[in-house]
């Protein structure tokens, strides 16, 4: 956790004539409470705490979405306001979650519930990039078989030519909008009630090539959305292994469908990469958003 004591990083000494370790949360605590008066500002803050990634994170999709997406009324509304309310939000992570949020991995069945309150936390630091050893996907390293949970990847890139559902820039910038309308949401009233992830595992699979089985009662729709007509019901993604992919990547049904409803991104922070014979359950997650298909 980005609060944990043993989460330490560099600091240069000169009275010691070297580094010395100092946690790495009072670091952020110090960035976060600073005046970020622009996406330049936001960009030199969370390099603050993740030096050694200056030179491969880039912030163009956050720059463009701030200097030429937003009108000066948005953007200044996010910087004055809901920014500031997000970097407190983010900072009550040791009062709001006070124990390590357990893994699911592979194998097991277990639950794990959250207040809305702590979703929201969670994900407000996944926004600034706190999260410890959560930035590399190289084989070797500590969580190769979780998903990236920093926004890092979603800042990157140009929206330019992209449109608002064109080329991969745009999508972000999308991305980018509905976010931000979440945390507007949540800081200004936090919703009060609980959200489930759910990992289940089978041990029997059942035969289906096999079976003879019939579905009955079984009705098709060729028309509508998901998340619109499935509202009450079980609705099933089977798209990808990775929970979600990844925020910054595609806008199709799985990525739209956590967009709209943020709470479901912070599934990537605690659940490893899926099996064939496992799903994870989502039970709670409120809808935040709308969006409409331009064709892009």
């Amino acid at each position: 956790m980005p609060c944990s004591s043993n989460n330490l990083y560099p600091k240069t000494s000169p009275q010691q004539r070297g580094k010395t370790l100092q946690m790495r949360w009072e670091l952020i605590e110090t960035v976060l409470l600073g005046n970020m008066q622009s996406s330049l500002d936001l960009e030199e803050a969370i390099l603050v705490y993740n030096a050694r990634y200056a030179a491969r994170w880039t912030f163009g999709s956050l720059h463009e979405l701030f200097t030429d997406r937003l009108s000066r009324r948005e953007a200044d509304d996010i910087l004055r306001y809901t920014l500031p309310k997000m970097a407190e939000l983010a900072l009550q992570l040791p009062f709001v979650v006070t124990r390590p949020i357990r893994l699911l991995k592979h194998g097991c069945t277990h639950s794990l519930t959250f207040s809305q309150h702590q979703v929201a936390c969670l994900l407000a630091n996944a926004f600034f990039c706190t999260f410890p050893r959560r930035n590399s996907t190289s084989k070797q390293c500590e969580y190769q078989n979780f998903p990236t949970i920093n926004f890092s990847a979603l800042y990157s890139g140009s929206g330019h030519g992209g449109g608002s559902g064109g080329g991969g820039g745009g999508r972000k910038l999308e991305k980018l909008k509905t976010l931000l309308h979440y945390f507007r949401r949540v800081t200004r009233k936090m919703p009060t009630g609980t959200v489930t992830y759910r990992r289940q595992h089978l041990s029997n699979l059942p035969d289906w090539e096999g079976s003879t089985h019939q579905l009955p009662r079984l009705h098709l729709s060729a028309t509508g959305k998901i998340e619109d007509e499935g509202q009450g019901m079980l609705q099933v993604d089977f798209a990808n292994r990775w929970v979600a992919v990844a925020p910054s990547r595609g806008l199709v049904q799985e990525e739209i469908r956590f967009m709209i409803c943020p709470e479901m991104i912070i599934a990537r922070l605690f659940t490893e990469v899926l099996q064939p014979d496992e799903c994870l359950v989502m039970t709670g997650c409120e809808r935040f958003s709308s969006y409409s298909d331009n064709g892009g």
